[in-house]
């Protein structure tokens, strides 16, 4: 089991149990389809000969650049529209996802990681564990970047459960319909302990609303499904700096993701 903290200790442990399965099924998956496309080529020629059914070398070859280009994570499960949990396992520290950030432990986790090109501003991923599901919620999981989910009831990690043989399942993904900003043109932002301060750069002032969504982060990894937002009411004078007070915040263990600014 590997142990994961970040550089200010906010999270004490997340021990996630490797799935080395994982890429193997996500492998067969992609040949299964490839196959049954065959099959259904091969009935509209009337050709029914089963050696038709084989990728030949081109097509393997094609598959391989599929998964290179999208950066699939090795042992890791897909789930489609670009998503692959990587990790499953037990989490011990603070409870982010309802906002309490009560200090907890043995709570299910899954790490999945966005390997597609688009920004993925919602997600719902289910594990069918019988007659209690165990699910997840993700906000603002931008492209190319890894999150740890916490169960959202606080379920805990069953040691005697083969989580290897539950297929995650995902619904109602959305995606952001224009280009997240951090409008670092206009705005400078800084995040201190317990508040952020938002710097208006322009020589003019901004009149419109501005909200500054953040999340828990810690190196390379956002934790928590749970994004947090800050807003700014009537906007900033040029040059103006305000403060604003909010306890999620963090300088070693938040990260700004975007910016809205309304007119």
């Amino acid at each position: 089991m590997s142990k994961r903290k970040n550089k200010g200790g906010k999270y004490a442990s997340a021990q996630p149990r490797k799935r080395p399965m994982g890429g193997m099924i996500a492998v067969i998956l992609v040949l299964l389809a490839a196959c049954m496309a065959l099959l259904l080529y091969s009935a509209k020629r009337g050709d029914n000969d089963p050696k038709q059914t084989t990728p030949d070398a081109s097509q393997m070859a094609a598959l391989e650049t599929v998964q290179q280009t999208m950066d699939v994570p090795e042992g890791s499960v897909n789930l489609g529209y670009g998503l692959f949990v990587t990790d499953i396992g037990p989490y011990t520290g603070l409870y982010m996802e309802d906002g309490s950030d009560e200090v907890l432990s043995n709570i299910l986790m899954l790490v999945v990681k966005n390997s597609g090109d688009q920004d993925i501003q919602y997600a719902k991923i289910i594990l069918d564990l019988g007659d209690t599901p165990a699910w997840f919620q993700i906000t603002t999981l931008p492209a190319g970047e890894t999150m740890v989910l916490l169960e959202q009831n606080r379920m805990e990690w069953n040691g005697e459960t083969d989580y290897d043989a539950v297929l995650p399942m995902v619904e109602n993904v959305a995606y952001f319909q224009e280009p997240v900003s951090l409008h670092e043109d206009k705005l400078k932002i800084q995040i201190i302990d317990g508040a952020l301060n938002v710097t208006n750069l322009l020589e003019e002032d901004i009149s419109g609303t501005i909200k500054v969504y953040y999340k828990n982060a810690a190196e390379d990894l956002l934790y928590g499904g749970i994004t947090y937002q800050v807003t700014i009411e009537g906007g900033l004078k040029a040059g103006e700096l305000r403060q604003v007070m909010t306890r999620h915040a963090s300088d070693t263990g938040s990260r700004i993701l975007f910016v809205t600014i309304s007119q």
